[in-house]
């Protein structure tokens, strides 16, 4: 070993001297059940949001772009099941994180289908504003162009949030690899609760508007002998409103999931408490709510969504004596 190694280890002891010390101890009990819960949420997660890609893609009559959409969500948090495989590996052995790109891969690998779940969640809220507010232009967008334009305005900014700007904007030299330790302030405090913050507040005023606008427009036509002109049948009407409440479901649990972790990084990063033990804790114990939200978004999907969950008895071998389908529109690779 030359002068240069020897100084690049001796570099690498002093940055993740605490990662070095962990991996030399042997697991505890605590750190056995973390691998126990999260194998778990993998498997879990895995074989859920597994289950609906394979239904929406065999199934032709779910290739609508609102079918689509929720794919995304599916792909993101299938994605995330299989990096707690790689987080689990770490647990098992510190050493495994032990140098600044190691460090930052380990949580850009979650901010990736996070950050993808972020953008996939506006992207239905707007295609339901679509939907229920302009129904007749609405039907004529349905192709696959229209749903690419939705796949890139969701995988582009979430790569760039989650993997260019993680990946190029840490430390060099944090003692111990830890989210608020591993990345620069800047990074945390000025882009990532930020994107958040302005992604969410705009996901709920708009969720809210279409919800209050898709009652009265359903109240309006249900109430009338004759569907007004300029209206989509009442069928159409509530055959939206019913993917509606499933996409408002699966935000109003993304949020029950999500806000903890970003509440109480916020609260590190803003005070500079960033080695608080308890705050730790409580950000660990938070990111397993991320794991069950993203676990239980396909039984939300498979209960609020007729089609699916006509496909999913079927697969199962189950009575559909109780679910009433709903047909839309197929996308189409005409372009309009």
């Amino acid at each position: 070993m030359n002068v240069t190694d020897s100084a690049n280890v001796s570099v690498l002891h002093v940055c993740f001297e605490k990662d070095i010390e962990n991996s030399k101890q042997d697991l505890t009990a605590t750190d056995w059940g973390y691998v126990g819960f999260d194998m778990f949420l993998a498997l879990g997660m895995s074989f859920g949001n597994g289950l609906i890609i394979f239904i929406m893609v065999r199934v032709r009559k779910l290739r609508t772009i609102s079918n689509y959409l929720i794919m995304q969500l599916a792909i993101s948090d299938f994605v995330l099941g299989l990096t707690l495989v790689y987080q689990v590996a770490i647990i098992i052995d510190r050493s495994l994180v032990v140098g600044p790109t190691l460090c930052a891969l380990r949580y850009a690998t979650m901010l990736l289908p996070g950050s993808a779940s972020l953008f996939g969640l506006l992207a239905i809220s707007i295609d339901r504003y679509l939907a229920i507010m302009d129904p007749f232009r609405y039907q004529r967008i349905q192709t696959m162009r229209h749903f690419a334009a939705y796949a890139i305005g969701v995988w582009v900014p979430a790569v760039i949030v989650g993997i260019v700007i993680p990946m190029a904007w840490h430390k060099r030299c944090p003692t111990e690899c830890d989210l608020v330790l591993a990345f620069t302030r800047g990074y945390l405090l000025y882009l990532l609760t930020p994107v958040f913050t302005a992604i969410t507040l705009p996901l709920t005023l708009l969720c809210v508007h279409v919800l209050i606008k898709a009652k009265q427009q359903l109240r309006s036509i249900v109430d009338s002998e004759v569907v007004p002109p300029g209206k989509e049948s009442p069928t159409y009407i509530k055959g939206q409103f019913k993917i509606l409440k499933a996409g408002l479901v699966v935000i109003a649990t993304f949020y029950v999931g999500w806000l903890p972790f970003f509440l109480i990084l916020s609260i590190q990063v803003y005070t500079g408490n960033l080695q608080d033990t308890t705050l730790g804790l409580c950000r660990s114990f938070s990111m397993g709510l991320i794991g069950m939200n993203s676990m239980t978004n396909p039984l939300i999907y498979g209960y609020r969504l007729p089609d699916l969950k006509l496909e999913l008895r079927k697969l199962f071998r189950m009575s559909n004596n109780d679910v009433v389908p709903f047909r839309e529109t197929e996308i189409t690779t005409a372009s309009h």
